[in-house]
């Protein structure tokens, strides 16, 4: 079977739909009988690129239509069995040409996927109307995927022959001993505090402020793996709320950018991992998912779960309840649980399911 990605984004961009594509590619290309190509964004630096199972073509300067015609021919080129395009990524930009892609396929009778990551904004309700009128074949990354879009479009996805595949953690699993982490540790608390993780992109949605307003400098370190930049204006922010933790002698580190080793033995060695969403949390949120598969307890907020999941180790507030935020850090310290939890959807039960997906869709 002859496969093409299509994604405006892929590693070393920031994009998580991009960092999604790259792992979905490299587990398929492992199959047997697979051949698997992407097509991307011609920003992507394949010098920082290598891998032998597929092949990268970073040929696209535009996502419009002075480009759209090379899209097309590419894909008549490599002439694929199945063209399998991301929505959305960073890399498309505002462009709507690439929502045309599976309707220019139908044309040419080219069996095509589209995998929805996000909920459609008002302005997405207009943009996909190609994707929504072209196609049967869509993959949704989240199970209640159809209760988060309009009646309208709700009504013409449930004639279509979708699925829900879930995503897995773009970070993998720490494999670092408990010794090693216990020196891990102690190179951040060396007072026996709790630990308070946040990891992920610094963004206004991410409620990371929050963090500061539940958390005490006498008794929690914060570790913060993430960027910041003075020069952004929520950046800002949070570095004078930063200032002030430690004006009030406490502990906080910021780590910049880091491996994605080094993100996943920092997330398996922290108390919790707080992630107070403002819109809460779902089932695609790369930081929620990279925390769930260090088996790490979870704060994190959502517009519906309330309490304590201990199958996945996630206590679940609603949004913008600093109240709750608080005594649910209360019940964390009182208890003290250093018990951790197994929980991970491997990338290659990912793969699996669009194999079959796949499958199905070409007999």
């Amino acid at each position: 079977m002859k496969i093409l990605l299509i994604s405006g984004s892929f590693p070393q961009m920031k994009c998580g739909v991009g960092d999604y594509t790259f792992l979905l590619a490299k587990e398929l290309s492992d199959r047997n009988n697979i051949e698997l190509a992407v097509l991307t964004s011609s920003n992507v630096d394949m010098n920082d690129y290598r891998d032998d199972r597929f092949r990268v073509h970073p040929i696209i300067k535009r996502w419009d239509i002075r480009n759209f015609i090379e899209i097309i021919k590419f894909i008549r080129y490599y002439n694929p069995d199945i063209v399998h395009v991301q929505y959305p990524t960073m890399g498309y930009k505002k462009s709507i040409f690439p929502n045309l892609i599976p309707l220019v396929m139908k044309i040419l009778k080219v069996t095509t996927v589209q995998t929805w990551h996000e909920p459609l904004s008002w302005k997405g309700n207009f943009r996909y109307i190609p994707n929504l009128i072209s196609e049967n074949n869509i993959i949704f990354v989240e199970s209640n995927y159809l209760s988060m879009i309009s009646h309208v479009y709700r009504r013409f996805l449930k004639n279509k022959n979708y699925i829900h595949i879930p995503i897995s953690s773009n970070i993998p699993k720490s494999v670092l001993s408990d010794e090693e982490k216990v020196s891990l540790r102690n190179k951040f608390d060396k007072n026996d505090k709790r630990i308070i993780g946040y990891f992920g992109f610094v963004t206004e949605n991410k409620g990371i402020e929050y963090i500061f307003t539940f958390s005490n400098p006498k008794t929690d370190v914060i570790i913060l793996i993430c960027d910041l930049d003075a020069n952004n204006l929520y950046h800002n922010k949070i570095l004078n709320l930063v200032e002030n933790y430690r004006k009030n002698n406490g502990e906080i580190y910021i780590t910049g950018h880091l491996s994605k080793y080094d993100v996943s033995n920092l997330l398996s060695i922290v108390d919790v991992i707080a992630l107070p969403f403002v819109n809460g949390v779902s089932e695609r949120n790369g930081s929620f998912l990279a925390a769930r598969a260090q088996g790490t307890l979870i704060l994190t907020t959502h517009k519906a779960l309330r309490g304590y999941d201990k199958e996945n180790n996630v206590y679940y507030v609603q949004c913008n309840d600093i109240e709750m935020m608080r005594n649910v850090f209360e019940f964390i310290k009182k208890n003290d649980s250093k018990e951790k939890f197994e929980y991970e959807i491997s990338w290659s039960k990912v793969a699996s399911q669009h194999l079959d997906y796949y499958k199905e869709i070409s007999l």
